[in-house]
């Protein structure tokens, strides 16, 4: 549903800017302020909720494992990596030895 309100005393400056800037865009008066009105809503709502996206950040961030032991973990699996991938071609190496000599 939508409302009516009606702004009073508004001051002469910010009636000129608003009603200058609508010209340049090709706009009407009322679209800017609902669009203004829409802008400071989204705001307000954005400032609302911020004290608990702060709080959900600072608890992911305290979930997370610090540098030094996530580096520590990294260099492990690359250690493990570089070892099936050292065991994976030395078999292959095998299988194609066999083949070659026809014993398989």
């Amino acid at each position: 549903m939508l409302t009516n309100i009606t702004p009073k005393k508004v001051p002469q400056a910010v009636y000129r800017v608003m009603k200058q800037e609508t010209k340049q865009q090709g706009r009407n008066l009322n679209a800017r302020i609902i669009g203004v009105l829409e802008s400071a809503t989204a705001e307000l709502e954005r400032r609302r909720r911020m004290p608990g996206l702060r709080k959900e950040s600072r608890r992911f961030a305290e979930s997370l494992l610090p540098v030094e032991v996530g580096a520590l973990v990294i260099r492990q699996d690359r250690g493990r990596m570089r070892i099936a991938l050292r065991f994976f071609m030395s078999e292959l190496h095998c299988v194609q030895c066999l083949k070659e000599r026809g014993l398989t």
